[in-house]
């Protein structure tokens, strides 16, 4: 079985669960919680901060769990896990074949696909990336893995598009380093105009549409060998 099989089996995250995951990232993001052991929290310390039900925090925390973004020390408490370059790569992977399915469903579908929701999410991340809109990473980062999980949802892959959200989540622990943020902050501008394209192309069921994808996915992995040295950006020798 490949990872592509266990994703497709996974069970979607309940509303609730969502909300919960949100704010917790929120959080995250605020650095009002930490990552690692050393910024063990309890359940009730949770409850009291983002202001949920017991039972929401536990559905968020056990997806969280199955995604290998938290840690638990039985009696005391758990923590969020700092994501690596390697992790957020293989899930952007799976991403990248999800996405070309979905991508080549919805162009060659007859009758066509309803993209009416691909529509509004598309507006939603225009919306973040309006000339003179001020730019922020986590924003960002979370309408772009929503429109793209509604790109695979809308070509016949909804296990699929959790996989995309699940990207997301990773991806917005990973920018929330200082040193990863810098780099998605100079770096987002062909994201944005590639996902533009992208959503231009499903609207007319152009093939060209499979190309933008790859441009999409290959743009997130030239970011993704970007290291931090000594406070300047340099391109991670991958032996090539």
């Amino acid at each position: 079985m490949t990872d592509l099989d266990n994703i497709r089996e996974a069970p979607p995250a309940s509303v609730c669960a969502e909300v919960a995951m949100e704010r917790i990232l929120e959080r995250v993001v605020k650095k009002e919680i930490g990552l690692g052991p050393e910024s063990l929290v309890s359940e009730e310390y949770l409850c009291r901060m983002i202001n949920l039900d017991r039972g929401w925090i536990r559905q968020a925390l056990s997806i969280f769990y199955r995604s290998g973004l938290v840690g638990q020390r039985p009696g005391e408490g758990v923590w969020i896990w700092p994501v690596s370059t390697d992790r957020l790569n293989r899930i952007t992977l799976l991403c990248h074949q999800i996405e070309a399915l979905a991508t080549s469903s919805i162009v060659s579908s007859s009758p066509p696909r309803d993209i009416s929701q691909l529509a509004l999410r598309h507006e939603e991340f225009s919306a973040v990336n309006l000339p003179g809109h001020p730019f922020e990473v986590d924003t960002f980062i979370r309408e772009d893995a929503n429109f793209h999980a509604e790109l695979a949802w809308a070509g016949g892959y909804p296990l699929g598009a959790e996989t995309v959200r699940k990207w997301g989540r990773h991806a917005r622990i990973y920018f929330s380093v200082p040193e990863h943020h810098e780099v998605l902050v100079g770096g987002h501008v062909t994201l944005a105009a590639t996902t533009e394209k992208i959503f231009e192309l499903l609207k007319v069921h152009s093939a060209e549409a499979s190309n933008f994808v790859e441009t999409y996915f290959n743009a997130w992995r030239d970011l993704l060998r970007i290291e931090i040295e000594d406070g300047t950006l340099s391109m991670e020798d991958d032996g090539h």
